[in-house]
């Protein structure tokens, strides 16, 4: 998967050369709003599906966020274990100034997974509690949200020239543009 920056933030620079792991951002994959998602198994046993936990992870502002999904683990037989992502994000401050202050805020969710609206409601709810207007699906054209299931590779075309595709891991999200 590699590095997902916001749709409207400019690749960072660097040096030929340089060790580009978490530096490059991943030319076809963009977010628009600032959050990701997971279904997480909760028991651990995939046989069992009246345990899935929604992983949530909402920010406060999308230029100088970047999500980094990546998948080292293998399996046995040799290809990336879908049950093992590490997903990381980024906070990048450009042309930083001496004694200025920057932040950003976020909130985990983790509770029982009730289905794709639950995490727009929790959206909304973080934006309100922030007093700030975020990024809203519907202002884009933006009308569904796919979850994968079985740790299968999917993805669809949604309106506004946005795919949006699963992770290795089930439940996984990311819009691509």
């Amino acid at each position: 998967m590699g590095t997902v920056s916001h749709l409207n933030t400019k690749d960072l620079p660097y040096e030929k050369g340089a060790q580009t792991l978490n530096l490059i951002e991943n030319p076809g994959k963009k977010f628009i709003t600032p959050f990701y998602y997971g279904i997480v198994d909760g028991d651990h046993d995939l046989n069992t599906t009246d345990d899935r936990l929604l992983y949530l992870v909402l920010f406060d502002q999308t230029e100088p966020i970047r999500f980094a999904l990546w998948n080292f683990i293998k399996n046995e037989a040799g290809d990336p274990d879908p049950h093992s992502p590490a997903w990381d994000w980024q906070y990048v401050i450009r042309d930083p100034e001496a004694g200025k202050r920057y932040s950003y805020r976020a909130r985990v969710v983790v509770k029982p997974f009730k289905g794709t609206e639950q995490i727009w409601k929790e959206y909304r709810a973080w934006g309100r509690y922030l007093g700030i207007e975020l990024p809203d699906r519907e202002n884009r054209g933006i009308s569904a949200i796919f979850v994968c299931q079985n740790s299968k590779q999917v993805s669809f075309v949604a309106t506004d020239h946005f795919t949006f595709a699963a992770n290795s891991l089930p439940g996984t999200l990311l819009m691509v543009r």
